[in-house]
């Protein structure tokens, strides 16, 4: 299992909140599933540099895509 924290926080304040939240989850070794099959991104989708007009003066970009379903490898 990995965690990965970034903050702005100094390192201290860092380690001791992250010890605090996270030391009561407990680790099960859970298997993860393969996502990769079929691929999300075909090949002639990867490495493209889309450039947008923005239509009102909001600072919001949403990014949608769809993921194939793994709900049948979830344990429950």
């Amino acid at each position: 299992m990995t965690l990965t924290i970034s903050s702005r926080h100094v390192l201290e304040d860092l380690e001791k909140w992250t010890i605090e939240k996270f030391s009561p989850v407990v680790n099960n070794n859970v298997e993860i599933p393969d996502l990769g099959s079929p691929s999300v991104f075909t090949e002639d989708s990867l490495c493209k540099l889309v450039k947008y007009v923005p239509v009102k003066e909001d600072h919001v970009l949403s990014l949608v895509w769809i993921l194939p379903y793994f709900g049948k490898d979830i344990k429950k």
